[in-house]
């Protein structure tokens, strides 16, 4: 039976790091992942591309717990 795991981070549009490097974790250990975002992190080329946060709001965070 395959595993189920649940991040709840950040979605960096680099891919890098937040929920993106963790499914992509899961998934190299076998575990099928899901997620829940909390916020999105850009780069603004404008400003030496210094990260950007957009944070969800937490009533949508919390449906989004629910959901899992």
């Amino acid at each position: 039976m395959t595993a189920k795991v649940l991040t709840v981070a950040g979605s960096d549009v680099s891919g890098g790091a937040g929920l993106e490097a963790d499914l992509k974790m899961f998934d190299e250990y076998g575990a099928f992942g899901t997620a829940a975002v909390t916020c999105i992190v850009t780069f603004d080329p404008n400003d030496g591309f210094a990260h950007v946060l957009e944070f969800i709001e937490p009533e949508v965070v919390t449906r989004q717990l629910e959901s899992t």
